[in-house]
């Protein structure tokens, strides 16, 4: 019997062998049936990677908030230190010569200033140096600098010495907290104390 009659004459079993003869083909070539793509899994992975992106943007702009804040706080720091030490190398050079006199309102002013400075650093990145710089510049030997130097000349050479010293440790101190605030990462590696120095001792 050929396939068209089998077809004509018993088409039910025909159709039932063509059926039978499909399945076992797809189970020897082991291809699973195609399922449609879940619409809800669909969804959620679109949720998902929109709130990744969000999450990464926002990462992104406050890293980079906090690094504008940190180099402005580090540029702000060294000019308070650059304009202190000028200020107070200027009344060194004047109170010289002898029985000089000067008006200090501007070096402390510019003490003042470096003072803020230094609080407004530690708040962005607080270290041990910085706390302890603005001890040193708000205390006896900021005040010692521009105080009575004494008449002997060798003894006012002395003190113009030790005077110019102080002040570039400051910098050289307020310099250092700068690269620390500064610094784009949170790790705090090894920092420098200040050195105990003491202005006409």
């Amino acid at each position: 019997m050929s396939f068209e009659d089998w077809h004509r004459t018993h088409p039910q079993d025909f159709d039932r062998a063509c059926d039978a003869l499909i399945a076992a083909n797809r189970l020897d070539s082991g291809t699973p049936p195609v399922k449609p793509a879940s619409t809800t899994m669909n969804l959620w992975t679109v949720l998902i990677s929109a709130v990744i992106g969000a999450f990464l943007t926002l990462l992104g702009g406050e890293w980079k908030s906090r690094r504008d804040r940190q180099a402005q706080a580090a540029q702000a720091l060294r000019g308070a230190a650059a304009a202190f030490a000028r200020e107070g190398n200027a009344m060194v050079r004047t109170l010289t010569a002898p029985m000089a006199q000067a008006d200090d309102s501007t070096y402390y002013a510019a003490r003042d200033e470096l003072a803020s400075k230094l609080h407004e650093a530690d708040t962005v990145r607080g270290s041990a140096l910085s706390r302890t710089l603005l001890e040193e510049i708000l205390s006896i030997k900021a005040t010692a600098v521009v105080a009575r130097w004494p008449d002997d000349a060798a003894a006012r050479r002395a003190r113009q010495q030790e005077a110019v010293q102080w002040l570039t440790a400051v910098v050289a101190d307020a310099m250092r907290v700068a690269a620390v605030v500064q610094r784009p990462w949170p790790w705090r590696g090894p920092q420098s104390m200040a050195r105990a120095r003491q202005l006409g001792a």
